[in-house]
């Protein structure tokens, strides 16, 4: 009931003009948290069961960067001529068709043809994926006022966050009273549904392209009907938009060789640090910890609640610190994470670790969207985006797999400190550079 009532409130706060958009950017990110809390929760722990090294669950991680590092550049070079909204859609469908294998793949191979296979489908599931991942952060910034972005991107974590809890929940179960594999093919398909589901509300937003908001702008006389457009995306600096898409260098050196260039390297080494303990977490959880699928499956909720109930409060978080020092205070207190896990010895500690990750990583996860977004020009976002996709997957690339070698090198406790004081570091250099 409080949960309605907030909803309604959230939804009567929202001018009608934006309502439509807003509410299918929240649908959008509810359904991808089905996915989120399902499929993609428990991937790298069905590899593991299936007896995966740390070294092919870093592949697992490592897949998509390869097909971003790409490319992530032509991506942002070919959104910015086209039509971002169906764009977006028809590559998202592209996509997300390649989850509906992992449900098969107990039926046609054995385990280590299997681990091979989700490697493999999700290296080409991220060829269309990364023009999602550029496309969909140029068409929130073109589709949401600036002043309400920080909103919108809280709610869309907000909404992550509870269908992720819920989705995490009932796949625990699933894996718990289901006779392997069976259990996890259920779990596979219900993200597969909440993939295309979010790929329907991807379809359903409304983007106004670039060459009607220039004839709005360049026939409307009104002078307050002007300024009302220009709250819209990347109108005051069209024409450097336009121009910048007819550059006939299609790799946008001029990008970093400017001031976003310390951007990019600094969240390349947030990321680098974040990246290098994901592929540990699994293995350590699964063949050190010993935790079953259940005990996973809480974990996973008391991040996902936590970032629910962390969103919440995003947007007076940034106003109070600023973006820049709301994304690097969070970033430091996120090391905290790998810290506590690499001291668990049972699934108390292992919770805490998730209670106090998820509050952390519902701040950053907004702020930093919101930090980076401050650094491009508003008319130039889609090849600024791409640079930052590019910086991304490097860091997923080289994270992934180096973090596994300092598992297998180091041990996994002494991998995950590592981890935690690179996290600190990173958060440390935003705040002092950024």
């Amino acid at each position: 009931m409080a949960l309605r009532v907030a909803a309604s409130r959230a939804l009567r706060s929202i001018p009608p003009d934006y309502r439509w958009n807003f509410v299918n950017w929240y649908m959008d990110m509810a359904w991808f948290g089905i996915l989120s809390g399902s499929a993609l929760a428990f991937v790298s722990i069905y590899a593991a069961r299936l007896g995966a090294t740390s070294s092919q669950i870093g592949m697992i991680s490592a897949a998509p960067a390869i097909a971003n590092l790409i490319f992530a550049l032509p991506a942002g070079k070919w959104l910015s001529s086209r039509s971002m909204g169906k764009s977006v859609f028809w590559f998202a469908v592209f996509s997300r068709l390649f989850y509906l294998t992992w449900v098969v793949l107990p039926l046609l191979l054995a385990s280590l043809g299997q681990i091979q296979a989700i490697i493999i489908t999700i290296l080409l599931l991220s060829i269309p994926g990364t023009m999602v991942t550029v496309g969909v952060n140029a068409l929130i910034a073109e589709t949401v006022p600036h002043e309400r972005i920080a909103q919108v991107v809280g709610m869309r974590n907000a909404a992550l966050a509870i269908t992720s809890v819920a989705a995490s929940l009932i796949s625990g179960q699933i894996l718990v009273n289901v006779q392997f594999p069976l259990n996890y093919q259920i779990v596979f398909g219900i993200g597969f549904i909440g993939a295309m589901l979010s790929t329907l509300h991807l379809r359903l937003i409304r983007a106004k392209g670039r060459e009607k908001i220039a004839v709005d702008l360049i026939t409307n006389e009104n002078l307050t009907n002007i300024k009302t457009v220009k709250k819209w995306a990347p109108i005051q600096t069209l024409q450097q938009a336009w121009i910048s898409v007819k550059k006939m260098d299609p790799f946008r050196l001029d990008i970093i060789r400017g001031p976003f260039r310390r951007v990019i390297l600094l969240l390349f080494f947030f990321h680098l640090a974040q990246y290098f303990g994901i592929p540990i977490f699994p293995p350590f959880l699964v063949n050190q910890l010993h935790f079953n699928d259940q005990v996973i499956s809480i974990g996973n909720s008391f991040f996902n609640a936590l970032v629910f109930l962390g969103s919440t409060q995003l947007a007076k978080v940034t106003r109070w610190l600023g973006n820049k020092r709301a994304t690097g205070f969070s970033i430091v207190l996120l090391s905290l994470y790998p810290l506590i896990n690499a001291m668990a010895t049972h699934e108390g500690v292992y919770y805490l670790a998730s209670i106090v990750g998820g509050l952390v990583f519902s701040i950053t996860g907004g702020a930093l969207f919101n930090y980076l977004l401050e650094k491009i020009p508003t008319g130039d976002r889609p090849s600024h985006l791409a640079w930052y996709n590019l910086a991304l997957n490097a860091a997923i690339l080289i994270g992934s797999l180096s973090g596994p070698m300092a598992a297998n090198q180091f041990g996994f406790v002494n991998a995950l400190l590592i981890c935690a004081a690179a996290r600190a570091l990173s958060g440390v250099f935003i705040l002092r550079w950024g």
